[in-house]
């Protein structure tokens, strides 16, 4: 996930920080109780992680868990694979319902905001948003799919 002073990667249970010149900076294991971290976004000030069975986690830069805002996905919300913030919102996508969940990154108490279908997307794997629209990218068909988000 890129950042002005770098990128954010996730493999397994590590999230690593590299510069725009892909030196690394710093890593750190995250502590969740599945282990199967599906997607990392950053808000600017802190990180943003999904975990496939244990639910969302926000983290600071230094690998600190901020416990008062992590929580539990919504149970339609079951298969996720990636998420994205513009600060005051996050955005979930659900490979098995092809829907994006919306939640508040302010209050996050896991309640669903609300959600929409990423249909053509039949197998949406990844999202990023530009602060006025939701980009997703489809595995099966090899595209990105755009959708206005105000």
């Amino acid at each position: 996930m890129p950042m002005a002073s770098g990128y954010w990667t996730k493999m397994k249970k590590t999230v690593t920080r590299y510069d725009l010149n892909g030196v690394f900076q710093s890593s750190f294991r995250v502590r969740p109780r599945g282990g199967h971290l599906e997607g990392i976004t950053n808000d600017g000030s802190t990180l943003w992680i999904v975990d496939r069975d244990a639910g969302v986690f926000r983290y600071d830069f230094s690998g600190n868990l901020i416990q008062s805002s992590s929580f539990q996905l919504d149970s339609d919300n079951s298969h996720p694979e990636g998420i994205t913030t513009d600060g005051t919102s996050l955005w979930i996508v659900d490979r098995d319902r092809d829907r994006v969940f919306r939640y508040s990154a302010i209050d996050a108490d896991g309640v669903v905001l609300d959600s929409f279908s990423v249909k053509p997307a039949t197998h949406p794997e990844d999202i990023t948003t530009d602060g006025t629209s939701i980009w997703i990218v489809d595995k099966d068909s090899d595209r990105v799919f755009r959708f206005d988000i105000n």
